[in-house]
């Protein structure tokens, strides 16, 4: 894979990411979103943007919810009940209440789907089975602490030949350079004498517990470690790595983001912590059952399936 700096490894001979069947966008998945905003509501994205132009496009928020218009996207809009207009079997409606704008709001649609957390969504989805509930409350998702620091520059790197770095022993995972990105009117910088981003990770756990216990030791971390902390660790790291190359963090670094994400990554199967559940048939395991529609909704999002496991297509409501 291709990062800033990587080229000046020799033994990397790495190609260019124009060439290598990969699509890299700086923002990550926003830019996916975008792009299905810009399908979805064309006349908020002026001019069509395709994936080589979604990321310098300015959207219309303003366009993005009008009376009439065959899609609306309502943004600040939390649902938190969800429920058939009648027995699930064989209501023509779904009825959709949300809060807005410090009021409560009520629609009611003839399909819906449930894209979020399944266990968010045993709990605003109100005629659920008792054990398909349970079951979407079976995964625990992963606590994961997302870091960016924004660099003057990035010759350090150079000079020490790497685009990442890996720290077991230290409080963060590791660290690295962006990919290198072309795309249409954005290209990131190839020059290390521009500034650049180093994005960090950690997963905070406990090493010795179930996995669960594990995600919930770490949640707890998270809520717990300040920001100086955070902040000191990242600094120890990337001195300790790329100080003997003439990196100085209070020179060097600009600006710092720190993005706690306490309920991460979809949940995981493993053969230590869910031996009676791999047993099972997979048609009987929890993602399946959690995923199975009700009615006139469908479940969706990345719940869908056991991480690593592909996302399955999606099921139609067996409503007509």
């Amino acid at each position: 894979m291709p990062w800033p700096g990587a080229s000046l490894t020799a033994m990397m001979a790495l190609a260019e990411t124009e060439d290598d069947g990969f699509i890299y966008f700086p923002d990550g998945n926003a830019s996916v979103a975008r792009l299905l905003l810009a399908r979805l509501v064309p006349e908020a994205f002026p001019g069509d943007p395709d994936v080589s132009g979604i990321v310098t496009a300015r959207a219309r928020y303003d366009l993005l919810d009008r009376p009439g218009a065959p899609v609306a996207v309502r943004l600040g809009a939390t649902v938190f009940d969800v429920r058939h207009a009648g027995p699930a079997g064989r209501s023509r409606e779904v009825e959709v209440r949300y809060r807005r704008d410090g009021a409560d709001h009520r629609v009611r649609a003839g399909h819906v789907i449930m894209a979020c957390w399944t266990s968010v969504t045993s709990y605003v989805l109100r005629d659920l089975p008792p054990e398909q509930a349970a079951a979407m409350r079976y995964g625990v998702k992963v606590p994961l602490v997302y870091a960016r620091a924004a660099v003057r520059d990035w010759t350090a790197f150079a000079a020490a030949r790497v685009s990442r770095v890996d720290t077991p022993t230290l409080y963060w995972n590791g660290f690295h350079l962006p990919p290198a990105t072309r795309l249409g009117d954005y290209t990131s910088p190839r020059d290390p004498e521009l500034p650049g981003v180093v994005q960090l990770m950690k997963t905070p756990n406990h090493p010795g517990l179930p996995m669960k216990e594990q995600y919930q030791a770490g949640r707890e971390h998270l809520s717990a470690v300040s920001f100086a902390t955070l902040e000191r660790e990242l600094r120890t790291a990337m001195v300790r790595a790329l100080g003997p190359y003439g990196f100085d963090p209070g020179r060097d670094i600009a600006a710092i983001t720190v993005n706690r994400w306490a309920h991460g990554y979809t949940y995981e199967y493993t053969s230590l912590d869910d031996a009676e559940v791999l047993g099972r048939p997979e048609a009987e395991r929890p993602a399946a059952l959690a995923r199975r529609p009700l009615g006139r909704v469908t479940i969706a999002g990345s719940d869908a399936a056991p991480s690593p496991t592909p996302t399955p297509p999606s099921t139609r409501p067996t409503a007509p």
